[in-house]
């Protein structure tokens, strides 16, 4: 273990902070100069450091998730615009609006209802009445009878062969 390895109590506001702008372990071990093993080490060994990290990383899940939720349903926005009237740029301020984004809308609701909305579409192939398939297997005999001695000849030709279906 390094110096660095020392846990300081001032890294959980700080490990909160990151973790709530969207830091992974690995980034919070890039940041205090630590393995991300010696990261894993102090979630396990720090509950209040645990609760930080895991309290930040939910506060910026939720807000991807909000986020998400408006790409998928649409929203509108204030906006500015610098125009040129007679020769002066003047600010113009609009409302802009995004409409809802399939691919959002198909995002959201795969995870969410996965069983109305997953692509994986299943089949389920039965017998008569809802019972198990059954199938009879045939095994086809073919003997050679009266073996021409030319052997140039195709060896199955109907006057010399004889087929047989046999149920196993």
């Amino acid at each position: 273990m390094t110096a660095s390895s020392t846990f300081k109590i001032e890294y959980i506001t700080q490990a909160h902070s990151l973790a709530k702008l969207g830091a992974t372990n690995r980034d919070l071990a890039d940041f205090f100069d630590v393995s991300e093993r010696t990261i894993n080490r102090w979630v396990l060994k720090y509950p209040e450091f645990a609760q930080a990290v895991r309290v930040g990383k939910t506060a910026a899940d939720n807000r991807v998730e909000a986020s998400l939720y408006k790409r998928a349903v649409g929203y509108s926005y204030d906006c500015q615009k610098v125009v040129m009237v007679s020769g002066k740029p003047e600010v113009v301020e609009f409302v802009e609006h995004l409409p809802p984004d399939i691919t959002a809308c198909s995002f959201w609701l795969r995870n969410r209802r996965p069983k109305q909305w997953n692509e994986k579409q299943t089949s389920e192939i039965t017998g008569q009445n809802g019972g198990p398939i059954l199938a009879r297997i045939e095994r086809v005999i073919v003997e050679e009878n009266n073996i021409s001695s030319d052997r140039n000849k195709p060896p199955f030709d109907d006057d010399e062969s004889l087929v047989h279906a046999e149920k196993i």
